[in-house]
């Protein structure tokens, strides 16, 4: 268990052992990280405004946000590098692609994507197993059973350097 840890109004984190929090990790006051969480360098995950839920094997990659109220990762779902998640709920297998923003009680549906760059504005719902990308972002097809596939295999990746990272990662001293 790395990172930075805070508590806040008297709540602390909760976080798995068979989590991975990356040392430069920020959590603070009502987060909690499920099994087999992946959280990346330099994420913050702000529990100051609601409960931030992490279930089991949510990936959130290098720099990105959680924060607002009651923002929730649902099983094996996957925040790309930068994204931002604003009292959202991101469904079971779903992809919120790189610098991505979720605004608040928007709902990502399970095995969709929401493509790189875009944004869903407050209350919208991307349905299940859907694309849908821009700014604001606007539905534009279902996803194939292929796609549909690449994301789950992408998921074991995941799974897989959370495993390697909690195992073998060390800090190194510059010499």
């Amino acid at each position: 268990m790395a990172g930075k840890y805070y508590s806040f109004d008297g709540v602390s984190p909760e976080v798995s052992g068979s989590a991975f929090v990356h040392p430069t990790a920020v959590l603070i006051g009502r987060v909690t990280i499920s099994d087999h969480c992946y959280i990346g360098p330099h994420a913050t995950l702000r529990g100051d405004g609601g409960v931030i839920l992490l279930r089991e094997g949510a990936i959130v990659q290098d720099s990105c946000t959680i924060h607002g109220r009651n923002a929730v990762l649902e099983v094996g779902s996957c925040l790309g590098h930068n994204a931002v998640v604003h009292g959202a709920r991101i469904g079971e297998g779903a992809l919120v692609g790189i610098s991505s923003v979720v605004l608040d009680e928007a709902v990502v549906g399970s095995q969709a994507i929401l493509g790189a760059l875009s944004l869903l504005t407050a209350r919208t719902l991307l349905p299940d197993r859907h694309l849908a990308t821009g700014i604001p972002a606007k539905v534009l097809r279902a996803l194939s059973g292929n796609e549909v596939s690449r994301m789950v295999e992408g998921g074991k990746h995941y799974e897989a350097l959370t495993m390697l990272s909690i195992r073998t990662m060390n800090e190194e001293r510059n010499a």
